[in-house]
């Protein structure tokens, strides 16, 4: 992209991923509600294990990393997820592999010693692990197929009993628990985050580190069900991420001017027009993933038709749905009951969507669900009924949907 018609000296950080270096930092903004929370337990000389919670897209990474990044040679590790297999025992390795590697950063004595304890123990597991595979395990030998037994080396620690001992020897040398962020777990399966928290139980009984852990169930889900209190009994806070609040587009213009201007030349210009933020608050829905998504499409466009500047929202309308970014999402049965929702001045309730689109309860209770999780429509509850309305990113994408798909 030709960044100069914007006026800029160079290509903008419009990356949808999480803000991890300490440069990118300067680019954070809002959530001071919650990062005031979250200070707090950083802060903190006791060991307490918070969950921060809410949709993908909505920062959560960014806000634990804009406190913890500048203190990552003092006592916060981030343990990447991503980089595991999440079979078992993995995720045990990692921590440990990444609070040694921590400890050996800060020579902390012992660091070392204990990780090479680490490959030792990691080296005779994998062993043993083949002479399981290829017997079974009988008072501590292991009997071959063919009946020849052969002795199994006892181990004098395991991986949980390393985690321990580097754990108390940070905590010594920081004198204070470490904490440890627990980073893209909120993209995995449930069963698999439920998994994750099981592996880590010992650090979540500990009191010699602080966790911080992330998933994309919304807090109202947390508490309901059996399987939820998972969450619940082994957490000392829940922090809620909602979306960026709507503000006739003037959050969508700090968020992309904290980009441009780093980089802006002689001739920049703010490159959106007034309804053009709103229209991007609209779509985005509160994400803020979604909003640089979104701009770089039509930065993108606009650069390449060398569009006359402040962008209009008609452009913008047109480039995400040419490019199906709106639209894709919606089936025809959810479609119907949107197109209900616009043409009703007042918002309907459940019965009147019913008979207006004659599906069954259940299949009208799945769909509207659906609606809701993509934020195309908004449930509002007045006593014991519950009406139905389209969000303004609603109305933008049937919109997008009657001119590209019918």
């Amino acid at each position: 992209m030709a960044w100069e018609y914007l006026g800029l000296n160079k290509e903008p950080f419009l990356s949808i991923n999480p803000l991890l270096m300490q440069e990118e930092l300067a680019y954070f903004v809002n959530r001071e509600k919650e990062l005031q929370l979250l200070k707090r337990y950083f802060d903190t000389n006791i060991s307490q294990h918070i969950l921060i919670s809410g949709k993908a897209g909505l920062g959560k990474t960014s806000l634990v990393c804009y406190l913890g990044i500048p203190r990552e040679n003092e006592d916060f590790i981030r343990i990447n997820l991503s980089e595991s297999k999440q079979q078992e025992g993995q995720i045990l390795d990692l921590i440990t592999h990444d609070l040694l590697e921590f400890g050996c950063r800060l020579k902390i004595k012992g660091a070392e010693n204990l990780g090479e304890d680490f490959l030792y123990c990691k080296k005779e597991t994998e062993e043993m692990a083949g002479d399981i595979k290829a017997g079974v395990i009988i008072e501590g030998k292991v009997s071959s197929k063919k009946g020849t037994e052969k002795t199994r080396r006892r181990l004098p620690f395991d991986t949980e009993q390393i985690l321990g001992k580097i754990l108390v020897a940070v905590k010594n040398h920081i004198k204070h628990p470490p904490i440890i962020f627990i980073d893209e777990s909120d993209h995995l399966p449930e069963s698999t985050q439920e998994t994750i928290l099981l592996q880590i139980e010992s650090l979540l009984v500990s009191n010699k580190c602080k966790v911080f852990f992330t998933t994309r169930k919304e807090i109202e889900n947390i508490f309901l069900g059996d399987v939820n209190s998972k969450y619940r009994s082994r957490f000392t806070d829940i922090i809620p991420l909602g979306p960026i609040k709507p503000s006739a587009g003037s959050m969508a213009k700090l968020i992309l001017e904290k980009r441009f201007e780093p980089c802006a030349g002689e001739n920049y210009q703010y490159p959106f027009a007034e309804e053009t933020n709103i229209f991007l608050e609209d779509v985005s829905n509160g994400s803020i993933r979604e909003l640089l998504r979104y701009t770089s499409f039509i930065l993108s466009e606009a650069s390449a038709s060398k569009l006359l500047k402040p962008i209009n929202v008609d452009f913008a309308f047109k480039v995400l749905s040419e490019k199906q970014l709106l639209a894709s999402g919606i089936e025809s049965k959810e479609y119907q009951i949107m197109k209900i929702l616009e043409l009703k001045p007042l918002s309907p309730s459940d019965k009147i969507l019913q008979e207006k689109t004659l599906f069954k309860r259940a299949t009208l209770n799945i769909l509207l669900t659906e609606l809701d999780k993509k934020g195309f429509t908004q449930k509002i509850c007045e006593g014991k009924k519950i009406l139905h309305k389209l969000t303004p990113k609603g109305k933008w994408v049937l919109k997008s949907y009657e001119i590209t798909r019918l």
